[in-house]
């Protein structure tokens, strides 16, 4: 019988992930509504994010790229 792991989560505020991410907390609810960054509602009200979910948005820019 295979057994399940347990992945510890981190669950950070909307505000904490842009801050994390230098950008507006605006920009966190529009990844969220357009499905790119999941989310969860805590409380009912109140609604975090995996931190590991906000690592998985930065990618490398591949080598020779410049911006």
């Amino acid at each position: 019988m295979a057994q399940a792991t347990a992945r510890t989560r981190t669950l950070i505020s909307v505000e904490q992930a842009a801050e994390y991410l230098g950008v507006n907390p605006r920009t966190i609810r529009r990844y969220i509504s357009l499905g790119k960054l999941p989310a969860s509602k805590v409380g009912g009200t109140l609604i975090r994010v995996d931190q590991a979910d906000v690592d998985a948005l930065v990618r490398p820019l591949p080598a020779g790229t410049s911006s």
